[in-house]
């Protein structure tokens, strides 16, 4: 079973690709400082709850989306089989 830090950086990648974003794109958005979402990756470091807040916001999805564990089958039907 993956840890939550796992499980929030494999939604964020998934849901990062679903919008088209790049994680420079993104951190823009959402206005990060370019890089910092790429260093608390490597650390296996969650972000503050106020950059969770953005991002979620950015992506139009729910908090607990970003931690729940897909399988492909069941984030394609997320995704609406797209």
């Amino acid at each position: 079973m993956s840890t939550t830090a796992e499980l929030f950086w494999s939604n964020l990648n998934r849901w990062k690709k679903y919008h088209g974003f790049t994680r420079s794109e993104l951190e823009r958005q959402i206005n990060y400082r370019i890089g910092g979402l790429k260093i608390l990756e490597k650390r296996g470091s969650i972000p503050h709850p106020r950059v969770i807040d953005k991002l979620v916001n950015a992506f139009g999805i729910e908090h607990i989306e970003m931690f729940t564990s897909w399988t492909d089958e069941e984030w394609e039907k997320v995704i609406g089989g797209e």
